[in-house]
C-alpha cells in the first residue's frame, strides 16, 4: 500500500468524466488499498479516483462503520434532502453546507466486480 497525492483545485482530471472499470484484478485491489489508505491518511471519508489524478468510475468510503468500494456507481433513486458540513480532500480543509439527499439507492460493482 502506498499514500497518493491528492489532486487539489482547480485540476483539470477533477472535472473529467472518469473511465470505467474494466477489470476487477489486483490492480484494482492494490489502487484500492492505496486509496483506503491516502483517504485515511489525510483524515478524510471518502475518497474519489479523480481525487488521486486517475480519471475512472471508482471511489471509496469510510463513513461511520460503513466502508465501501464503488466501480462504476450508478444512483438509482434519491429521496428526502438534508443539509450538512462536508469538505472535500481537494479543496484543502475548507468546509461547506451542502444540499444532499437524505436517501439514496446506489448501485455499483466491488473490487471483485
Amino acid at each position: 500500500m502506498a499514500i497518493r497525492q491528492i489532486v487539489e483545485y482547480p485540476a483539470k482530471v477533477l472535472a473529467e468524466a472518469g473511465e470505467p472499470v474494466t477489470a476487477f484484478d489486483d490492480q484494482l485491489k492494490a489502487l484500492v488499498a492505496d486509496m483506503f489508505e491516502t483517504m485515511y491518511d489525510d483524515g478524510g471519508v471518502g475518497l474519489a479516483a479523480q481525487q488521486i489524478g486517475l480519471a475512472l468510475r471508482l471511489f471509496v468510503m469510510d463513513c461511520e462503520g460503513v466502508k465501501l468500494v464503488a466501480a462504476n456507481p450508478q444512483i438509482v433513486e434519491q429521496e428526502g434532502e438534508q443539509t450538512a458540513d462536508e469538505g472535500c480532500l481537494s479543496i484543502g480543509k475548507v468546509h461547506s453546507p451542502l444540499n444532499r439527499a437524505l436517501r439514496a439507492t446506489l448501485r455499483a460493482q466491488d473490487v471483485h466486480g
